[in-house]
């Protein structure tokens, strides 16, 4: 692996988890965090929503009128 990775022109990382590749890249992405919404595209092409986890201070009085609506 560190044969094929001298060669790359650059070097990104999306992982989870912190491994021997990734000091050897120029860009590092970890996922994202779970205290937000959000949607990803997956190696197959499809979209994937994620939704928060974590209610922040303040924000489950609000989640709770707008299901409420």
């Amino acid at each position: 692996m560190d044969a094929l990775l001298s060669t790359a022109r650059h070097v990104i990382v999306i992982d989870h988890l912190v491994n021997a590749t990734t000091p050897k890249a120029e860009v590092f992405f970890p996922p994202p965090r779970p205290e937000g919404d959000g949607t990803l595209v997956n190696n197959e092409g499809r979209a994937q929503r994620f939704y928060q986890v974590f209610a922040t201070e303040g924000e489950s009085e609000r989640a709770g009128a707008v299901e409420g609506s």
